[in-house]
């Protein structure tokens, strides 16, 4: 369903805009209010590797992988929009995942072998804490043809996400007498790899995982519209800054292993597509898609105990992406008067 997305919005946007409907339109003044409903899904993981990516590229062994699959996760949309009447806007738009539902589900793997592929390996359920993505933008309107606007500006995004798991599956390897990981595979010290697949940890919350990204995007945004139908396409892009915790919580006897990543990168991708009918003058309801994107950024990675004492930290071993998409409906509700577009104002 999802590789047909853009196919079908492009082909309704055909559709609801043919050529010979095209004509002048009214420019609005003021404010507009918008509320709806829609639904996300989409793929995030975090790595965590034996040594730096930067010191030693081809020598990247992992520690852990962590793979999320983000299934129908219901959210809230709120947004405002100011519009100057000349060639300034402003907006501010918050979107609130509803907590306490089912995510997807959680793949957690684990290398502590040097010889050898993944050691450990779970499968948990997880579900959403919080989600939520606070943005806020200036744009200036750059070209004003008829029918069709082109705004540039500048966005600020902040986006949330936190979430805990129940173990439901795993097979595990067996190494004792170690201190440290990963080591070669020796029979010696009792090793055994992929032997176990049963605990007393099933049915337990074993990671809680939180997601921070903060980034500073260039925005472009493309309005065409009718006296009743509009179309408006906004894609943006700049490097984001990402934090990351997660919360082992039967790891180290018990005690729990927290591992916190934070590093700087490029590119967060953001792209939506919006389709519209004006009900009224002042009332309009649209139909939006989204997709955003953030290729894998290197962070430096610390370790501590449950009890939140120092263990170690390594430079550049951690990394952190994701893919997500959506779909809603808003509706919107114009708190301005219409003011005819060749005044100029």
């Amino acid at each position: 369903m999802r590789q047909h997305f853009l196919y079908l919005l492009f082909s309704t946007v055909l559709a609801l805009l043919p050529l010979n409907q095209l004509s002048a339109l009214s420019e609005i003044r003021g404010w507009t209010l918008s509320a709806g409903l829609g639904m996300l899904w989409g793929e995030a993981r975090e790595s965590v590797n034996f040594s730096s990516r930067l010191a030693y590229p081809t020598d990247n062994k992992y520690l852990s992988l962590l793979l999320w699959d983000l299934k129908n996760i219901p959210f809230i949309t709120l947004r405002t929009r100011w519009d100057s009447g000349k060639i300034f806007g402003m907006e501010l738009n918050f979107d609130a995942a509803m907590p306490g539902l089912p995510a997807g589900a959680m793949n957690d793997y684990d290398w502590f072998f040097t010889d050898r592929e993944w050691s450990h390996w779970s499968l948990s359920e997880t579900t959403l804490r919080w989600g939520f993505s606070l943005s806020t933008s200036v744009d200036f309107r750059v070209i004003d043809s008829g029918p069709l606007s082109v705004h540039l500006g500048l966005a600020g995004l902040a986006d949330y996400w936190y979430w805990s798991d129940i173990l439901k599956e795993l097979i595990y390897s067996i190494s004792v007498n170690d201190i440290t990981y990963p080591v070669p595979f020796d029979t010696s010290k009792k090793h055994e790899f992929r032997s176990s697949t049963e605990s007393n940890s099933f049915g337990k919350n074993a990671v809680d995982y939180e997601v921070g990204y903060f980034s500073l995007l260039s925005v472009f945004k493309l309005k065409i519209q009718n006296r009743l139908r509009f179309v408006e396409i906004t894609a943006r892009v700049g490097p984001t800054f990402v934090a990351t915790h997660d919360f082992h919580k039967l790891r180290e006897s018990g005690l729990g292993l927290r591992i916190y990543n934070w590093g700087v990168g490029l590119p967060w991708v953001d792209f939506s597509l919006a389709i519209g009918v004006h009900i009224t003058p002042r009332v309009s309801l649209s139909f939006r898609g989204e997709i955003a994107w953030m290729n894998d950024i290197v962070s430096d990675t610390h370790y501590y105990y449950g009890n939140f004492q120092y263990k170690n930290s390594a430079g550049a071993a951690g990394n952190s992406g994701f893919f997500r998409g959506g779909m809603s409906v808003l509706l919107s509700w114009k708190f301005s008067s219409l003011k005819n577009k060749s005044s100029k104002l």
